[in-house]
């Protein structure tokens, strides 16, 4: 099957492939017998991008690939029209990666050929369907269907393969689509128990990095940095290859900081996907590093991100970027040598000549001695007192002080006309403890078509959020004057 490395992406796409193939697509003879088209759909279905990347053609092709993977694992010779049926569920696990695609995709009907996919007997069809239901898994409409889906049964599908397939890649990709599904099914009442077993809440303290492979040796030159100048590191150096996600869970519960890698390979994993929701989720600080020289930040990344400042690794030299990565760590993160703020400890530096190795668990081997937090909690909850306080003067506005607001914030009076203050609360609160409920939302507040735009204001919209605040010479000049 012809696919596309992570690695080459970029320089495939700078050269005009996808305009072409897209092109090609679209042409009356493949349209009418999409058997043509389907190499060229995997290629193209490769290198899309959020932008690009809604259905190509219609419910017809989607069905032609639903078919094919049907009768491929009914055939003798494994194959329909010449393709397995793992190829054509990977076509549709790479549609499904965007998140335009994925409620249409469960709509059209791709649940029940993919969990008789991940039934069959090999490797390769059990990751390929695992892989292509996480990226389906992330729609909240879809979790509600994974869950409450008794004909398909994918949860149960799932968990048999978590607890007893023989390939352990399988196992941990299963177990990470019950991750994504864990909220909806500790609400269950079939499920709740099953779920219990498989994941254990645990503890707080260290940085944490978050990072796609591709990107592996400049996050190495970044965590040896970060490590010298005393702070408590967790990376996966080893390719977490058992029990993946309790300890996935477990360094993101036990983190204060995550620093998020910036890539496209990023954008496309469905683990690192998981990773960086399950942080905002516990809401656990964010720092998104620009590491890849072709990528621009799209999609649910692009949203998740948006009011954050990105330290960029790619246009400035190294040595001036990690001094500045080092000393917002330190501006977050510390009060003096030896403090803990926010739950992150700075080990004290006895030798610049002593090296820290990295266990086979991705930690540093100096330990992490967490010390007294009740600094941090008090800091935690002044915070969290003074945004709340923030929040209940903000949700008092009136509409002439709103507006005043949104003209600050340079946000379209016209396409917030019908919003009040308050609503604009309920939504900062719905992205703090409902993130991915959130930004289904707001790529839908512009009701354009145009997709960059709606990310555009959505980003804006998402960084003004941060800013729910307005000067008492405002409230003053835009007071109601009884006369």
């Amino acid at each position: 099957m012809c696919t596309f490395c992570d690695v080459t992406i970029s320089d495939v796409r700078a050269a005009g492939f996808l305009a072409v193939y897209l092109k090609y697509l679209k042409h009356e003879a493949v349209k009418d017998e999409f058997v043509k088209g389907v190499p060229i759909l995997t290629a193209a279905s490769d290198i899309m991008n959020e932008n690009d990347a809604s259905i190509t053609g219609n419910r017809r092709d989607v069905e032609y690939m639903i078919r094919g993977i049907e009768e491929a694992i009914q055939s003798p010779s494994g194959q329909s029209h010449g393709w397995f049926a793992f190829e054509l569920g990977k076509i549709i696990g790479n549609l499904a990666i965007f998140d335009s695609n994925k409620k249409q995709l469960v709509k059209y009907g791709v649940l029940p050929p993919l969990v008789k996919l991940a039934k069959q007997p090999e490797e390769i069809e059990q990751i390929t369907a695992t892989k292509a239901l996480a990226h389906l898994a992330f729609d909240d409409d879809n979790k509600k269907t994974f869950v409450s889906d008794t004909q398909t049964d994918v949860v149960t599908t799932l968990f048999d393969l978590a607890r007893s397939s023989r390939y352990p890649d399988v196992r941990e990709s299963a177990k990470g689509v019950l991750w994504t599904l864990s909220e909806q099914l500790h609400s269950s009442t079939k499920h709740a128990d099953l779920v219990q077993e498989l994941f254990g809440k645990k503890t707080k303290g260290h940085v944490m990095i978050s990072y796609s492979r591709e990107q592996r040796p400049l996050m190495l030159r970044i965590k040896q940095a970060i490590t010298e100048a005393g702070f408590s590191v967790w990376m996966d150096i080893e390719q977490m290859r058992e029990n993946v996600y309790d300890r996935m869970a477990e360094a993101i519960q036990d983190a204060s900081v995550v620093l998020i890698s910036m890539s496209y390979s990023y954008q496309r994993s469905e683990y690192c996907r998981r990773e960086a929701a399950y942080a905002s989720s516990l809401k656990r600080a964010r720092i998104p590093l620009l590491i890849d020289p072709g990528y621009t930040a799209e999609g649910w990344l692009a949203l998740m991100t948006a009011g954050d400042y990105h330290y960029d690794f790619v246009r400035k030299p190294f040595e001036t970027k990690i001094v500045e990565l080092i000393k917002e760590l330190e501006r977050r993160c510390l009060k003096g040598q030896g403090e803990v703020t926010d739950g992150v400890v700075k080990q004290k530096v006895v030798s610049q000549q002593s090296s820290q190795a990295v266990s086979s668990q991705g930690y540093s081997s100096a330990p992490c001695a967490h010390g007294d937090y009740s600094s941090s909690r008090l800091d935690n909850a002044a915070h969290s007192g003074k945004r709340a306080e923030m929040r209940k003067k903000f949700s008092a506005l009136n509409k002439d002080q709103f507006n005043s607001w949104l003209e600050k914030q340079n946000l379209p009076r016209d396409v917030f006309e019908s919003y009040r203050a308050n609503d604009v609360v309920f939504l900062a609160q719905m992205k703090d403890e409902a993130p991915e409920g959130y930004y289904k939302h707001v790529m839908k507040i512009s009701n354009s078509k145009n997709k960059m735009e709606a990310l555009q204001l959505a980003a804006d919209f998402t960084k003004a959020l941060d800013h729910l605040e307005i000067s008492e010479g405002d409230m003053r000049s835009n007071a109601c004057t009884c006369i």
